[in-house]
């Protein structure tokens, strides 16, 4: 606490953040209602406060990255040589704690993965010079590398048949399910676009139920279908859909939710990505949305919502 450069540190960190601060005042401070949505989700699909740690252990590489984070963080805390850096430790452990008791996901501890592979590592290279370190070397050998890099490849890179993502449990990364289907969504919104007649083409914007529907809008529709607009979380504040707004080409969502907004609601799409895989777009509906009941500017505060649906538009 007495090094001059940590505290600079603290008040770059500070000085960074408060941007983010002065927006989140202005507008309510919507991460609260975030943080609640996420916790929830945790909750109901990563097991909870009781899958956070084994979930960012796995995440962080086996047999090789998890065994050097934990070693690398036991020494921070425990090693004299270390002495000076063991506050690093201590806020890896807080941090963490912090996360697991306010719901938030694994993976938002990875950026202090490098700070215990740093310190495990210097630590091996130190018992190295002393002589000791051999058992960890024959752990951590040319076997074990291999295994981590096939873990990684098999987990991280797209190097698998996409129709094996979301049936072979452990296959792909976290979200890769969850990306399969967005050109066949993109498809599906361009083609309901373009069956209507060109003047009212010009008065017709896309909302999406969910921020990633539309992303893939933005990503994969042609220009004229751009922007997309999304009440869903952090996208709903991105833009506002024009006040001369007559027709909603709406992906996602239900009849009830639509008809608070529009007189007219006709399913005329329905999302498929051709390989059967379950995920968030598979089966979503495509609504033809009209006679809005008021200018869109004036009804997109009713639109914002923080949570995510996930796999509702088909069976079990």
């Amino acid at each position: 606490l007495r090094r001059p450069m940590l505290w600079l540190a603290a008040a770059i960190a500070g000085a960074s953040a408060v941007p983010t601060v002065l927006w989140q005042a202005a507008n309510g401070w919507p991460q609260f209602e975030v943080a609640e949505a996420t916790g929830a989700e945790v909750a109901s699909t990563y097991a909870g406060a009781l899958g956070f740690v084994p979930l960012a252990l796995f995440v962080s590489g086996l047999p090789v990255g998890a065994p050097l984070l934990c070693y690398g963080l036991w020494r921070l805390l425990r090693a004299p040589r270390l002495r000076p850096y063991r506050f690093l430790g201590v806020a890896v452990l807080a941090t963490t704690a912090f996360f697991v008791v306010t719901g938030g996901r694994y993976y938002y501890v990875v950026g202090m993965f490098a700070l215990c592979w740093a310190a495990g590592a210097t630590e091996i290279e130190h018992a190295i010079e002393r002589g000791a370190g051999r058992a960890w070397r024959r752990a951590t050998g040319r076997v074990a590398f291999g295994i981590a890099a096939v873990v990684v490849v098999l987990t991280t890179l797209p190097v698998l048949p996409v129709s094996w993502i979301g049936r072979v449990p452990g296959l792909g990364s976290p979200f890769a399910a969850e990306e399969i289907g967005w050109p066949q969504l993109a498809d599906t919104v361009t083609t309901a676009y373009r069956a209507l007649p060109a003047e009212q083409q010009a008065t017709t914007v896309v909302v999406a139920e969910t921020y990633r529907q539309a992303g893939a809008v933005e990503r994969f529709a042609p220009p004229e279908l751009r922007p997309a607009y999304s009440g869903s979380r952090g996208y709903w504040f991105l833009a506002v859909p024009p006040a001369d707004t007559t027709t909603v080409l709406f992906v996602g969502g239900d009849p009830p939710m639509l008809a608070r907004w529009f007189g007219s609601v006709r399913q005329v799409g329905t999302v498929d990505n051709g390989l059967g895989i379950r995920n968030v777009n598979q089966g979503a509906p495509v609504w033809l949305c009209t006679e809005p009941r008021a200018p869109l500017p004036d009804m997109w505060p009713d639109f914002l919502q923080y949570e995510v649906r996930f796999n509702t538009f088909q069976e079990s």
